[in-house]
């Protein structure tokens, strides 16, 4: 069926609906997910520039999205705003004045996972995270539990106090750690085969010891 806007094709979609764009598409207030969907965007654009906590794109707790072949854009504020599932394809890229996607976090049972196979600008993590082997991310803060297959080229790593109830807060799994840049001062703490926690250099975190980090 032939829509003339995507809020008439998400009223009549279904969960497992796919989804195509045949133009770009500018948002000028949020759009809220609420399905399990697939968002083909074939080659074309879903972009805003206006501010909302929630994101340009709010992906609801139960919702999985897909998001394929395009580019999603806000200029000024988050693009994706998630509290449920989503999925950033191979040949999608996401930016956001600020976070790209960002995985919210309210309860144990009750926050944001998300898989990157594609690029994304900046994700913030407060949920569960994995980036697989062709994913690219410039920068992540992550509270939460990330997964790195792919290529991060810098981390910001909190310790996962702000969201606890997330397994493993706090965590980074590596693939390979090549791939991977850490913000200036941080450095692994190894902690079990290709899983890590982030710390603070022992020069610049007084009153810290640990015998697998050696002070400058």
């Amino acid at each position: 069926a032939y829509y003339e806007t995507l809020e008439e094709a998400l009223a009549a979609a279904r969960d497992g609906s796919v989804i195509k764009l045949l133009d770009n598409l500018v948002l000028t207030e949020r759009l809220t997910l609420d399905k399990e969907l697939t968002i083909r965007m074939n080659g074309y654009s879903i972009t805003g520039a206006f501010e909302d906590a929630y994101g340009m794109i709010y992906v609801k707790k139960g919702a999985v999205v897909t998001f394929m072949n395009g580019l999603i854009e806000n200029t000024a504020d988050i693009a994706i705003g998630n509290y449920g599932a989503v999925i950033v394809g191979t040949d999608a890229t996401v930016k956001g004045y600020g976070a790209g996607l960002y995985n919210f976090y309210f309860a144990a049972d009750y926050y944001g996972v998300a898989r990157v196979n594609g690029k994304v600008n900046e994700i913030w993590n407060c949920g569960e995270l994995v980036i697989s082997e062709y994913g690219v991310v410039e920068y992540l803060d992550n509270s939460g539990y990330a997964a790195i297959n792919g290529t991060v080229n810098e981390i910001f790593a909190q310790d996962g106090s702000d969201c606890a109830g997330v397994a493993n807060a706090g965590i980074l799994a590596i693939a390979d750690t090549s791939k991977v840049t850490l913000d200036e001062g941080f450095v692994l703490w190894q902690i079990a085969e290709n899983t890590y926690k982030v710390h603070a250099h022992a020069h610049e975190n007084v009153g810290y010891t640990d015998p697998t980090i050696e002070a400058d």
